[in-house]
């Protein structure tokens, strides 16, 4: 008889273990809705200058749809000169003074020519290649 009732204590004391004293957690108390606050007008930014350097035409010139390809395709490929003047610089452990030693060293097989009103730039400080206006 002392194993039922040992079994029977240990059966109750497991399901008030497992089923807790059924009691509920208070509710939280109620906040007051918060009020918004005024929000200060701020103009927006202006925005970001087009990749490779080069300001974008003013707005009093408005472009063509050819030239605006010309410009597009023109900034693309200053990002591939970019890639040559790198690798330049990992070779020779110098910048390159300009296009003609990218020739000299075959990495170009011509003098790049830039879109009328623009030129192709070897910036030193970022180690790239930037259009920008004549």
């Amino acid at each position: 008889m002392s194993q039922n009732r040992l079994a029977v204590i240990c059966f109750l004391t497991g399901a008030l273990a497992l089923g807790g004293c059924g009691k509920k957690p208070p509710p939280p108390a109620p906040t007051a809705p918060e009020t918004p606050q005024p929000v200060a007008e701020t103009p927006p930014p202006p925005p970001p200058p087009p990749p490779g350097g080069a300001p974008a035409p003013a707005a009093a010139e408005p472009m063509t749809p050819q030239e605006n390809a010309t410009f597009s395709k023109a900034q693309s490929t200053a990002g591939g000169y970019t890639l040559m003047v790198q690798q330049f610089y990992d070779q020779k452990g110098r910048m390159p003074t300009d296009f003609s030693e990218l020739v000299a060293a075959k990495m170009l097989l011509k003098v790049p020519q830039a879109p009328p009103g623009y030129r192709f730039v070897i910036d030193p400080a970022s180690k790239s290649v930037k259009l920008v206006r004549q």
